[in-house]
Parts: structure tokens; sequence; C-alpha cells
């Protein structure tokens, strides 16, 4: 497809944004879904971590950053949600099995009456208005260990994306591909020993109960023995935020209190 000089402007502002300098990964996800959102209209997107569970043999979508119009409680009940429940179902997972990164709209890996059928559309994505989808997954394992997943949605008072959104979407996808595989490189070189044992204990936290890295982070202070003021000052975060970390932390570990949580947490 064309683009006009004006667009093709766009884009490299686009490219220039995903190549933003972050020593952060979350910031780097972020950015990339500014970036995307740039150029393709979106009401909710995400930008996770796909993670193999030795334990089941599946695939887990984890570990999101999201850019959305939605509110803060809106993000944390589709993440729970997906996390511990409907992720199974996803449908678009299979494009995991790809030789290599691929952008996609759901509309053309599904055939749209199987999926308006699903359990995963109208349990999950119709109740909460996400009904136009597409995304990509990044696929490389000699440059990125670990795949991401990118999801997009648009609601009901929007159109399906088009042709041209992932025509747009396929030319960002390499230069999506290249930041995260500096990234990975990046946060190789900085790892000790005692750090790779940490995070395969987190890891664990991660695929077994869906915890973020926040979540996790706050979990390890909790383990510790700190207060809610103090995990508030060593995580730079509000009071307010950490008890709603901790709330949330508590549902997915499906435990009623914090002594249990640190039980269950002494266990692994």
């Amino acid at each position: 497809m064309c683009f006009s000089a004006e667009e093709w402007e766009k884009i490299n502002d686009a490219v220039k944004m995903i190549n933003a300098v972050s020593l952060d990964e979350k910031a780097v996800r972020k950015n990339i879904l500014k970036a995307i959102h740039s150029l393709i209209y979106y009401d909710f997107g995400d930008f996770c971590h796909a993670v193999h569970d030795e334990a089941t043999n599946d695939t887990i979508i984890t570990d999101p950053v999201s850019l959305t119009r939605y509110s803060r409680e809106f993000q944390m009940e589709y993440e729970y949600a997906y996390q511990t429940h409907y992720g199974q179902m996803d449908y678009t997972k299979w494009c995991l099995n790809s030789s290599g990164s691929l952008a996609f709209r759901e509309s053309d890996i599904i055939d749209n009456e199987v999926r308006l059928k699903s359990r995963f559309y109208n349990e999950f994505l119709k109740p909460r208005g996400l009904v136009h989808s597409m995304g990509c997954y990044i696929i490389n394992e000699e440059l990125v260990p670990t795949p991401g997943a990118i999801a997009l949605y648009r609601d009901f008072a929007q159109a399906n994306f088009t042709e041209r959104d992932l025509d747009i979407l396929n030319i960002l996808l390499p230069h999506i591909e290249n930041r995260m595989a500096q990234q990975s490189a990046h946060d190789l070189s900085v790892s000790s020993a005692a750090a790779e044992e940490i995070n395969a204990r987190d890891l664990y936290l991660m695929n077994r109960y869906g915890f973020t890295r926040r979540e996790i982070a706050v979990a390890n202070e909790l383990l510790s023995g700190a207060s809610n003021a103090e995990i508030a000052g060593h995580l730079t975060i509000s009071v307010h935020t950490v008890k709603k970390h901790v709330s949330h932390i508590l549902q997915k570990a499906e435990v009623p209190n914090r002594i249990r949580l640190i039980q269950l947490l002494q266990q692994h």
C-alpha cells in the first residue's frame, strides 16, 4: 500500500519513538504502544510477555503494560480476568507457533462466525466492549528470549481495523523486534547469578499466579516484613497504590490475608 510523504514522516516519527533511549523495560514497551497509537487508533492496548508454563505446558500471556482510555480499575479487572481464567481460551496464541514475528487482525486469522460464537469473545471481550482486535507477536529466539504479545482493541463505536492499519503495523514490526532485542541484550548484560536466581522465583509467581512485575516487587517487600509506608518509600509509589497492589495480590493468590500470603511466598 502506498503512503504519502506526510504519512511516511509520521511513520518515521513513530520509529523514533520506538527507539527512544530508556533503561526501563516497561517504559520501552509503553513507548512502543504510544508509537503504534500515533498511527493506529485503539481504545485499549497492552504489551505482554509470552512465557511457557512447564506445569501446564501452556503459554502464559503475562506482565502487561497498557495504554488505554479506560480507567485503571478497568485495566486491573481485565488483567486479572485474562490471567486467571480467560487467557487459556485466547485463540490468537496459536500464532506463537510461527517461525518469526507476525502482525495480524483477528478477522484474518479466525473465521468471524467462529469467533463470535467463542467463549473468549462472548464471555471476555464483548462484555468489556473490546469487539475489534489486532496485534502482533514478537518471536525471535536468538534475539528476544521471551516472546512479546501486543493486543490492540476497538470498542463498539469504532470500525474494525483496516488493511492499512495492518500494513502500518507490519512496517513497525521489525523496528519493535529490534528494540526488544536491544532491551534483552541490555537486561542480560546487567544481570548477575543472584539476580537470575531471583528472576527464576519471580517467573514462577508470574506463571502460577499471574503476578505482574510490580506486584512481585510488592510481594517481596511484604515477605521482608515491610509496612505499607516502607513499601511506598522503597518503590516510590503512594500508600494508596500499595494497598491496591496488595489487594490485587491477595485476590490472585486466593488467600484471605497477608499472613497467609507470606506463608505461601515462603514455600517458594
